[in-house]
């Protein structure tokens, strides 16, 4: 239910309706949305106090701030404390803080503000029934009352010396982990006098520390054991643990901060146990290009679909409230589950259908076909029918006129579930105590991956290295959330507009769902507005299609963020367990892997990411005795399915941290183990399979190691309170679907009436720039300009297969289709344009705009709209069906296309907190020929913020099932803050003569090298590797001398 809000337009107003049961304050609305995203009920009745203008409670003075000034207003305040001032701006973005208050951030108890307040000795001004009350905030805190009026500041807070630090959960824009302020005044006699210490921000209770204040008075200036001090506050602080930090983190990260506002960075000790060599180089690669922004600017190189996007003239299928004739359409809504496992008792639609505005009601029992579905096996039900296997499975779904009536409707659906227990525990799962949530048990797929044999190999290594890795959920965070349309025509044929991202597939699943021909369905998959593989496998498609056939209109859905949140797909995160061992020489003779991941409650694409995750298992190393074992759990934590590296960066993040760390152990530069252990051209693929030519490994370490950041100074920084590393890693990657699926790579060249040349391949535009690469393939095959090509893509109608825009191949197949389209399109062009002119074909050939004489280039003698004029009744066309080069191998699912990739990464780690601030990178590819350079950077500047989200702040925590974020504001994605300062990008170009596809795929290997780099690099400035992703700060502040460890 929504909560009844009041307006009242006066302070005594407000007051009196603060005495109504349930009632709740709302200025800007900022704490209350905080609490709403963490799960909290809402309010029965909300109080909205923006329409009270007495001056006591806007305005702003020396010593006064009313409870409705913004924290905008007091960030540019020159005439309040600048620790206030300072605590202001470290309010989350200028926009929240032009609508937030500071009323609101003392109401609310945890604002960001409060231990400047409190150091401030701070007063607060309360209305309530009874009048009036001023009283000390510390004592409102203890016991809040009334409406705050305003903040009374004392006479000496203008002259206090101090700070504010606000440290979070990433370098911006992030909710409060622990913030902590100080002030005192410096005695004639070298002591802190007045000293005044405060913590609040997030869960622990902003509070003043008077046993550290006490003890800090007695110490001279000069000579503070600032250990002492830091053991004191880290006593003192009365803090509470999350999913995010611990307790002890909390409270060391306050006492550290507090230490360096006081006494400077060099209050903090570094003490981390690093072994550095120095760094050894390989001759440099002067093929490479760099494609870094400023340094390649091109005019010429701009997307087709830009200045639409630019205008606001590229709608989107979640866009559309309106079919192209006007129609409306309704909105739909789905019933989803609450539980993680339950049986399901009973279904009772009656009461909805019946409701004002209903035009249907559907559940499992409208499925006239086979209600599964899912990419590799058919186990997750369209609509569940017997039993939900997680939070957000959908159940039942409404189709009514307006979105108001939908969710009414859905509030009269009556489900009976009988609770069962939830398996969340993947390695339980995999046990026979555990309740199984399939027929075939909780065992989802498995793979292996054996040659040699590592068992009587250890014996004889030099130096071996064991640990456990884990990996993060982590959440796609497309801008676009699942949804779209669907509508059925007259004429029996079904329109399903739905961005995924292989509409022919999509059409197959259907089909087998709606029990209908696939022919009478055509989708239309794009433009999607992002997907990183979590629209691989159908969304809402089901669903819309029942609706729209049931109810006969036209129906839309759009899901909400949290709903996309709670339902959508995540990443699998893994368990990896890795042993490794070498020879006296640095040779890797000995390697086994084993690992288990979630799939959550259905497969979904998570046994290809296994299996591709164990064929990266070796990585680009020769490795003689290898065995590698990789099990998949069905769980109840929600599902999990296709993700940007596709297993290749979880396991690639412990293979290459473990390279890394046997380097250490002998003392061997990371360039050198590299360099002799590297695979070399002709050596056979992971199953033993033969693999394509053009892997350029060894190229991109010699980038790599030659690059000046590798040479870069690392180490303690004490002016600065950080330790520096610098870090490498390569990358491996497969591209393409596998050895055990068709490829198919099929495109088509038109002439359109309108004189462009349709390039058509059923891709999907994701963002990516596929729609780029058709316009400059086709126009470099062609000769023409790209502005002349008109790009066709994301519709079965199109009619020929191109494969899914997934597994680093929509490129790759663009490339196979087009230009083998484009030989014979040239020669029908000229053909045409021959008869046209009466002029012998062969002196003519396809340019910029038109047909132009082989003899000259000034000016076409025949544009391309004369030529379609011309030849109106019978237009050049072309089609080439063709497939992405594979495998010859049946036993595994192997691929034959690799692309070899690499990067190096400065961090500086704060010796106050041990968080990870990512400084440069550098990332290096070998994908072939660039088709689209903005795309290529996008690609690769996208792939890096994906993975240092991936390294340092993502995961989606699940608790007994249910998922513990609801929104971006507690989901931790990296913002423009946490880009590194410096980003550079390298293509290498060349491949093979005999290559047989001619490029490479580049989405996916910054995404699967950046984190092992970062991992090296944390391991250079402070000594230990992070076993876990993201990285654990407590760790780091622990392997630095500044953790929780050094106060105990």
């Amino acid at each position: 239910m929504k909560p009844v809000v009041l307006r009242p337009t006066s302070l005594p107003e407000a007051a009196g309706a603060m005495t109504r049961p349930g009632a709740r304050l709302l200025a800007g609305g900022t704490a209350l949305e905080v609490e709403r995203a963490s799960g909290l009920p809402r309010p029965e009745i909300l109080i909205d106090l923006s329409r009270i203008t007495e001056a006591v409670f806007r305005t702003v003075s020396e010593r006064w701030i009313g409870a409705g000034v913004s924290l905008a207003t007091i960030e540019n305040a020159t005439i309040l404390p600048d620790i206030l001032r300072e605590a202001a701006a470290g309010v989350a973005a200028p926009s929240i803080r032009r609508l937030a208050t500071i009323g609101g951030q003392v109401g609310g108890k945890t604002g960001c503000v409060l231990p400047a307040l409190l150091v401030l000795d701070a007063s607060v001004l309360i209305r309530d029934g009874h009048g009036s009350h001023g009283l000390p905030l510390a004592r409102w805190l203890a016991a809040p009352f009334g409406i705050i009026v305003g903040i009374v500041l004392p006479p000496h807070a203008r002259t206090a010396s101090g700070g504010f630090r606000k440290t979070g959960l990433r370098q911006a824009f992030s909710p409060s982990a622990i913030t902590v302020s100080a002030c005192v005044e410096r005695g004639s006699g070298r002591v802190f006098k007045n000293p005044r210490l405060a913590v609040g921000g997030g869960p622990t209770p902003a509070a003043r520390l008077p046993h550290s204040e006490a003890w800090l008075a007695q110490q001279k200036t000069g000579t503070v054991n600032w250990r002492h001090f830091r053991q004191q506050v880290f006593r003192e602080i009365r803090t509470v643990g999350d999913l995010k930090r611990s307790s002890a983190w909390r409270a060391c990260v306050a006492a550290n901060t507090l230490a360096t506002i006081l006494g400077g960075s060099r209050a903090l000790p570094f003490h981390a146990d690093v072994a550095r060599h120095i760094p050894s180089t390989l001759f440099p690669l002067p093929e490479e290009r760099e494609l870094t922004r400023g340094a390649s600017a091109d005019p010429r190189h701009q997307r087709p679909d830009m200045p639409a996007k630019i205008r606001g003239d590229l709608h989107y299928h979640t866009d559309r409230r309106y079919t192209d004739d006007g129609t409306p359409m309704l909105s739909g809504r789905i019933l989803r589950a609450t539980i993680p496992h339950a049986r399901i008792v009973s279904v009772d639609i009656s009461e909805a259908e019946a409701m004002p505005g209903v035009h249907a009601v559907v559940t499992a029992r409208d499925i006239r076909g086979e209600n599964a579905y899912g990419i590799v096996m058919q186990d997750q039900p369209a609509l569940a029918h017997d039993r939900v296997r997680h939070v957000g499975e959908a159940i039942a779904a409404v189709a009514a006129d307006t979105p108001a009536q939908a969710e009414a409707a859905l509030e009269k659906i009556h489900v009976v579930l009988e609770e069962l227990p939830a398996v969340t525990d993947p390695q339980y799962a995999l046990t026979p105590q555990a309740l199984a949530l399939h027929a075939n048990g909780n065992l989802c797929a498995r793979a292996t991956l054996a040659h040699g044999d590592p068992d009587p190999v250890w014996a004889r290594c030099a130096a071996i290295v064991e640990a456990e890795y884990t990996t993060p959920r982590q959440m796609h965070a497309y801008m676009e959330t699942e949804g779209g349309w669907a509508r059925q025509g007259a004429d029996g044929e079904l329109e399903v507009h739905v961005g995924s991202q292989y509409g022919l597939r999509d059409r197959l699943q259907l089909a087998r769902i709606l029990d209908r021909d696939p022919a009478r369905i055509r989708v239309f998959s794009g433009p999607t507005g992002g997907s990183f593989g979590g629209k691989d496998d159908l969304t809402v498609q089901p669903v819309l299609c029942l609706l729209a056939i049931k109810s006969g209109l036209p129906v839309s859905i759009r899901l909400e963020r949290r709903e996309s949140v709670m339902a959508g797909q995540k990443s699998a995160p893994f368990v990896i367990r890795m042993r490794t061992g070498c020879d006296a020489a640095g040779h890797i003779i000995a390697h086994d892997v084993s690992l288990v991941a979630d799939s959550g409650a259905y497969a979904s694409l998570s046994p290809a990411v296994l299996d591709t995750a164990i064929e990266h298992a070796g990585g680009p190393y020769r490795i003689p005795n290898l065995r590698a074992d990789g099990r998949l759990a069905y769980t109840n934590n929600g599902t999990t399915g296709a993700f940007r590296g596709f297993g290749a960066n979880q396991i690639n993040f412990a293979l290459e941290s473990q390279i890394d760390r046997l380097a250490a152990k002998l003392g061997l530069d990371p360039v050198t183990i590299r360099a002799r252990n590297l695979r070399q051209p002709g050596d056979p693929g992971a199953f033993g399979h033969v693999v394509a030519p053009s892997e350029n490994v060894a190229e991109m370490l010699r980038a790599a190691s030659a690059s000046p950041l590798w040479a870069t100074p690392r180490g303690h920084q004490p002016e600065c309170g950080v330790t520096a590393g610098v870090g490498m890693a390569l990358i491996y990657q497969g591209n393409g679907l596998g050895s055990l699926l068709p490829d198919p790579a099929a495109a088509r060249l038109r002439l359109t009436p309108e004189g462009k040349i349709e390039a058509a391949a059923d891709l999907v535009e994701m963002g990516q720039g596929i729609v780029a690469v058709l316009c400059s393939v086709t126009a470099e095959a062609l000769g023409c300009a790209p502005e002349d090509v008109v790009p066709r893509a994301g519709d079965t109608a199109i009619g020929l297969d191109a494969g899914s825009t997934s597994a680093s191949r929509g490129s790759i197949a663009a490339v196979l289709g087009l230009e083998g389209a484009a030989g014979t399109f040239h020669g029908l062009l000229v053909s045409a344009a021959a008869s046209v002119l009466n002029l012998p074909p062969d002196t003519l050939r396809v340019g910029r705009g038109g047909i132009y004489n082989t003899t000259g280039n000034s000016a076409p003698v025949l544009s391309l709209a004369d030529l379609a004029a011309a030849c109106r009744d019978s237009l050049p066309e072309a089609t080439f069906d063709t497939a992405i080069p594979s495998a010859s191998w049946s036993r595994d699912n192997a691929r034959f296309l690799f692309c070899g990739g690499a990067v190096v990464a400065r961090v500086e780690i704060s010796l106050a907190d041990g968080q990870v601030r990512v400084t440069d990178t550098e990332l290096h590819s070998a994908a072939g020929p660039v088709l689209s350079p903005p795309g290529y950077m996008g690609q690769m500047e996208g792939a890096l913020l994906q993975a240092t989200g991936f390294s340092l702040m993502e995961n989606t925590p699940f608790v007994s099932g249910h998922v513990m974020t609801q929104n971006f504001d507690s989901y931790m994605l990296p913002t423009i803050r946490d880009i590194p300062g410096r980003v550079r990008i390298f293509a290498f170009e060349k491949l093979s003569p005999d290559d047989p596809a001619r490029s490479r795929g580049i989405g996916e290997v910054g995404m699967s090298s950046l984190a092992p780099a970062l991992a090296n690099a944390v391991a250079d400035a402070c000594g230990i590797w992070p076993e876990h992703a993201p990285f654990r700060p407590e760790v780091l502040l622990n392997a630095c001398g500044t953790g929780p460890r050094d106060l105990n």
